[in-house]
């Protein structure tokens, strides 16, 4: 059994030891922990402390770095990238778009041309143009009630009478086409006691069709309206 130092002292007389402290015998290891019976330093505890840290903060930097797939939105900037993906695909698809669109309105142009110029096949019952008189105005009138007879009247007007050099010339010459002098002075476009008004008739539909199908809607109604009037008018 160890000495107890307080049965040391009364030995001595209460003088302290006259010998080494060793002579206590003193069980230091017993009680105090490994590192301080090792004797480590200050500095050798920090170095080891700091080599933990690191090798954390290296664990740490390594499992950000690893993106496990379906995990993107730890990606930085992810949703920034994907957005400028996406718009650049948006705008590849406007202008395939509108490229289609173009291709789609040319060749609808060529087979107007070609199904409905001047030298295409005419419907049954089709008349000679210009209209001569009241009695081939009403039995073109009646014609026109057939879908076919009236889209291919639409188509080929548009087609002969041109785009002009704007809404309101191709409504006249579309005028031209379809009225003779002496049958135009019979009509105007709203109706008179005197005067026959086309505005509600097929003809009257059939002209603003046949320009809007030729500015593909991009057109004034009211100025393809004046200009049938004025034109009507003119020839009283």
């Amino acid at each position: 059994m160890h000495k107890n130092i307080f049965d040391v002292l009364e030995a001595s007389g209460g003088k302290g030891p006259s010998s080494s402290i060793d002579d206590l015998d003193l069980d230091v290891e017993e009680d105090l922990p490994d590192a301080f019976v090792k004797g480590n330093t200050l500095e050798e505890d920090q170095r080891k402390a700091a080599e933990r840290l690191q090798d954390r903060e290296s664990v740490n930097s390594g499992s950000q770095t690893e993106h496990p797939v379906g995990d993107l939105d730890d990606v930085p900037g992810i949703h920034t990238n994907l957005l400028k993906i996406l718009k650049k695909i948006r705008e590849e698809q406007e202008r395939s778009r509108r490229h289609l669109q173009n291709l789609d309105t040319k060749i609808s142009k060529i087979l107007d041309i070609l199904q409905s110029g001047e030298n295409a096949p005419k419907p049954p019952g089709w008349p000679s143009l210009p209209l001569a008189n009241r009695d081939q105005f009403h039995e073109f009138e009646v014609s026109m009630r057939d879908e076919g007879f009236y889209n291919f009247a639409v188509s080929h007007l548009s087609v002969i009478a041109g785009s002009g050099k704007d809404e309101r010339e191709m409504a006249i010459s579309v005028c031209k086409l379809l009225f003779s002098v002496e049958l135009a002075k019979t009509l105007n476009w709203k109706g008179s006691a005197k005067k026959r008004g086309i505005e509600k008739l097929k003809c009257g539909t059939l002209i603003l069709e046949a320009v809007g199908k030729q500015y593909e809607g991009r057109h004034s109604k009211s100025k393809v309206t004046g200009a049938i009037s004025d034109w009507l008018r003119s020839k009283a």
